[in-house]
């Protein structure tokens, strides 16, 4: 493993909110804080996801439905293992 985020020795969270069609570009991912190039080769760090999501027809009650989904699509990147549940990443 090169980098744990969440677990024994740091926080991790995932947040999924609904927004505005004119508020989310399509494809645009940013990242906030230092990168891993700098932790230790089996070394841990916080990590916090935030997803928007929008659409013509979205609806509230689909956030809790896409919030799980998260696992899915985040196991789908090359290197990456996502494991736990919704309140535990």
């Amino acid at each position: 493993m090169r980098v744990e985020f969440g677990g024994k020795h740091s926080r991790c969270f995932e947040y999924l909110r609904m927004a505005n069609l004119d508020e989310v570009v399509d494809g645009k991912v940013q990242v906030v804080g230092p990168g891993i190039e700098n932790v230790p080769a089996q070394g841990h760090m916080d990590l916090g996801m935030i997803v928007q999501v929008a659409g013509r027809q979205m609806q509230q009650d689909f956030e809790p439905v896409l919030e799980r989904q998260i696992h899915y699509f985040v196991n789908g990147a090359s290197g990456v293992q996502h494991i736990g549940q919704r309140d535990i990443a």
